[in-house]
């Protein structure tokens, strides 16, 4: 479904989707006894099945408001299950619901610019893991508020600043650690960044 006016734009998305041979990338085989590397390799699925939704929303806020000119309000959010029908378990390579919250505002003359972006992770549940060859490591819900601006003098100089990861908050991606099992020593590096700054200067030519 997609509806757009001149002010806004929504799209939803519904999937319900069966696969023979299913491939599923780099799952985890075992430890190398030689190295003690862990050994990852695709696999060949029978029959699965991946459902799910999928919704982006963006608004232009000067239309409930003229004070509002210049804001923008944009939304995400994805929900996905998938099965692997060939074992009856989960497929690990599903990542677990996620939105994205983003507010945005450009000054009239283009000069100046803000935004503010959360990003809402759930937990990965033990349901919706596949632990057959291990018990895997789920990782917990995360937030992460990103502040950024930017100032352009000119037309040929732009200036830009950022945080990120406000809260400091430690948190994993499924994704990146859906193959280690849950005593893995690597799981401790695989964390995102903390908090962290950017400040950039763009000279064009």
């Amino acid at each position: 479904m997609r509806r757009i006016t001149r002010s806004s734009s929504l799209s939803l998305t519904l999937f319900d989707t069966e696969y023979d041979d299913f491939i599923e990338s780099r799952v985890l085989i075992g430890i190398d006894p030689a190295t003690g590397d862990l050994i990852f390799q695709s696999r060949n699925i029978d029959k699965a099945r991946i459902y799910g939704a999928d919704i982006r929303y963006d608004q232009d806020l000067s239309a409930w408001h003229p004070s509002m000119q210049g804001w923008m309000l944009n939304l995400a959010a994805y929900w996905a299950e998938g099965d692997n029908r060939q074992a009856d378990q989960p497929l690990n390579s599903i990542a677990p619901p996620q939105t994205v919250l983003g507010l945005s505002w450009v000054s009239a003359d283009g000069a100046w610019d803000f935004s503010a972006n959360g990003t809402f992770t759930a937990a990965k549940k033990d349901s919706d893991i596949d632990q057959t060859d291990g018990e895997r490591f789920a990782t917990p819900s995360w937030e992460t508020v990103d502040f950024t601006t930017g100032w352009r003098p000119s037309g040929r100089l732009e200036l830009r600043a950022g945080i990120f990861n406000l809260g400091d908050k430690t948190y994993w991606r499924w994704l990146d650690v859906a193959n280690m099992e849950a005593d893995e020593p690597m799981i401790a590096l695989l964390s995102r960044p903390g908090r962290s700054y950017s400040v950039t200067a763009r000279f064009t030519f």
